[in-house]
């Protein structure tokens, strides 16, 4: 998306773009590490295709860098959890102690 905004007649075209499908740097912000830096969004930038969905609700960080770390904290410190769980949560929800997809989305709290 940034070699569109190189050129100035293209300028128009990828503002209109990054608002309407999901480019790889708002994906990514949405699965950041953290949030607090400025580029994760994790509690938006939900749309996987669409992205005029986020704009429209409110849900949408339009950015065009890389979070440094992204994914889950529990598969970070546990290993990925399995695809079952991710595909079909909440209805199956996982084992592992401690992890929000098994605590429905909460982390519990620490002792």
């Amino acid at each position: 998306m940034r070699w569109l905004y190189r050129h100035a007649a293209l300028r128009p075209l990828a503002w209109m773009l990054q608002r309407v499908i999901s480019t790889p740097a708002t994906h990514f912000a949405h699965h950041a590490l953290v949030q607090d830096d400025g580029i994760g969004h994790y509690t938006g930038n939900y749309g996987n295709l669409l992205f005029i969905w986020d704009v429209l609700l409110g849900t949408a960080h339009i950015t065009q860098r890389y979070p440094p770390a992204f994914g889950l904290a529990d598969d970070r410190a546990h290993g990925p959890e399995s695809w079952r769980v991710q595909f079909i949560y909440p209805l199956l929800r996982s084992r592992r102690a401690g992890t929000v997809l098994g605590t429905g989305g909460h982390r519990p709290p620490e002792p």
